[in-house]
């Protein structure tokens, strides 16, 4: 009799090991796919980042040439306003 109970729960214990190990199976499957999906997404991310830092570094790029050509047109501005409005020498006005 006990022979028949440990058999019993022997075969009891087999199927709920076997329960567990598909159950495990489907969540490493899960957890797999879980894991490509984050990587994509990460991927993703940092290609989006990429792109977005060489549109900024143009931009900064442009910019920064549009301050030079600014800062040319007023310090030539600045000479132009320091030149005296009558030229003593060539006597004759300048403009």
């Amino acid at each position: 009799m006990k022979l028949n109970q440990t058999r019993k729960e022997f075969e009891d214990l087999k199927w709920a090991n076997e329960a567990r190990e598909i159950q495990f199976e489907k969540v490493q499957s899960k957890h797999q796919e879980l894991k490509k999906r984050l990587n994509q997404a990460i991927l993703e991310v940092q290609q989006k980042t990429s792109l977005k830092n060489i549109l900024l570094e143009k931009r900064i790029k442009v910019l920064g040439e549009n301050v030079e050509q600014k800062d040319a047109l007023i310090e030539e501005l600045i000479m132009k306003l320091q030149e005296p409005l009558f030229d003593i020498k060539a006597n004759k006005k300048p403009f």
